[in-house]
């Protein structure tokens, strides 16, 4: 017996198709049939949400068998007809798909670095033409072979949540059973176990995908069983084609642990950047918010907009001087903006600190002093109490915003987005996890 890592990337398709629904179908074709035994859940592997040429969530797919040496063609037979099937090629994708026998240390390198930069194609390939020791299969050559090679080199995923999807039949593109009830039921049932089902501030749903891709719903959680339960459940109310539980890289913010220093940053990257605010908070018209950080003689210009809600909200609160770390997507200079930071969290490390000076009230009556005149001491505004001279007090001004990392509104939330926020309230976020979370 042998391991065989298959990824598939970039199926995804404006007319509907998606990459989840054809790793599902060949999933349960090779285990269904016999020919392989799965190591693990099929696996949604989420990568670097800022690449301009996504298509959707920027998620690749991965599979993970053991099966005997001689069955390696017919799977990836197997896989080629798939693909074939149910692919929708046109003008912005490039499906491919990989497929190793053995583990690769290079592909896992391709994960990492796929996880908050760009990866060139021509990178993946050299390291694809330098592995003669371990079988390689490639369907299609494009640029979905750097999603698929990714996928596989997140195997295996040591820190991850579940993620039920369940699918309609691509070929009845008909309106979703879209129900607000059905989540706030699930939500109420099996909270603090699933978690971003629905944004409470806009009273709206958030498992409900708006493509006409296969995707009726998607509902994230800590734990199978409860996700098994919800399948069971909805496919007793919807009419559905299947549904799979995939193991997934979401919810931990990993594309955000990409410590960078400001004048080394390079566009659709994933950052994270340590300085101090070096300008007040500007807000522009439609709520969209704008201040620059700088450190050791480097600034940038950060972008906080409306959509992220809380976010926006606790940026206006920020001061000059502030000490914060920045999470989020570097985007390109263009003829009205520079090189700016999109934010996506930010964790206040220490506030400036801010002092006033107060003058000693009168002991009569607590009144304010007023100056005589030159050498002639004060006098008490409201009583006429007179002393020759009044004590001034520094006083600290308590800061706007406590040390701590401060997140999006749920409805801005991206596959990738660290959960932490939402977890700690509801007391779902697994002990042994908790340390893998950025310090707040």
């Amino acid at each position: 017996m042998i391991s065989l890592h298959i990824g598939i990337d970039d199926m995804d398709s404006p007319y509907g198709m998606c990459t989840t629904f054809i790793a599902t179908k060949i999933y349960r074709a090779l285990t269904s049939a016999g020919i392989a035994k799965p190591l693990d859940f099929p696996y949604l592997v989420r990568l670097n949400p800022n690449i301009p040429f996504k298509t959707r969530g920027n998620g690749a797919v991965s599979l993970h068998f053991a099966l005997r040496r001689s069955l390696i063609g017919k799977v990836v037979r197997l896989v080629s007809e798939y693909i074939k099937r149910y692919a929708e090629t046109h003008g912005k994708t490039e499906p491919a798909a990989l497929i190793i026998a053995g583990l690769l240390n290079p592909i896992r390198r391709i994960y990492r670095k796929a996880l908050y930069d760009v990866v060139p194609l021509e990178y993946v390939k050299e390291i694809i033409e330098n592995s003669e020791k371990i079988p390689l299969y490639i369907i299609g050559g494009g640029r979905g072979l750097v999603g698929a090679a990714a996928a596989i080199g997140a195997y295996p995923l040591k820190e991850y949540t579940y993620e039920l999807l369940i699918y309609r039949d691509p070929l009845m593109r008909r309106k979703r059973p879209y129900d607000r009830d059905i989540v706030l039921e699930i939500d109420r049932q099996t909270r603090p176990q699933t978690f971003a089902n629905i944004d409470y501030e806009r009273k709206r749903p958030l498992i409900y995908p708006h493509g006409p891709d296969p995707v009726i719903a998607g509902i994230r959680s800590f734990k199978l069983e409860t996700l098994e339960e919800i399948a069971r459940k909805l496919a007793r109310i919807w009419e559905i084609d299947c549904w799979e539980i995939f193991k997934t890289n979401q919810g931990f913010g990993v594309h955000l642990r990409n410590y960078a220093s400001i004048e080394k940053i390079r566009p659709y990257q994933s950052v994270c950047l340590l300085g101090r605010v070096a300008t007040r908070p500007r807000i522009i018209r439609g709520g969209h918010l704008f201040f620059r950080i700088e450190f050791k003689g480097y600034s940038i210009l950060c972008a906080v907009f409306k959509e992220t809600g809380l976010l926006n909200r606790v940026a206006r609160l920020l001061r000059v001087g502030d000490l914060v770390e920045i999470y989020g997507g570097v985007s390109p200079p263009s003829k009205s903006q520079e090189i700016t930071v999109n934010v996506e969290m930010i964790r206040v490390v220490k506030p400036r600190r801010v002092f006033t000076v107060e003058k000693e009230r009168c002991p009569r009556c607590g009144g304010a002093f007023t100056s005589v005149g030159k050498n002639k001491g004060y006098k008490c505004k409201k009583c006429g109490f007179r002393t020759p001279k009044i004590r001034y007090r520094r006083k600290t001004v308590p800061p706007l915003l406590e040390p701590g990392l401060y997140m999006q509104s749920p409805r801005a939330y991206r596959h990738l987005s660290l959960a932490k926020r939402y977890l700690d309230y509801c007391g779902a976020l697994p002990e042994a996890l908790r340390p893998l979370l950025p310090r707040v």
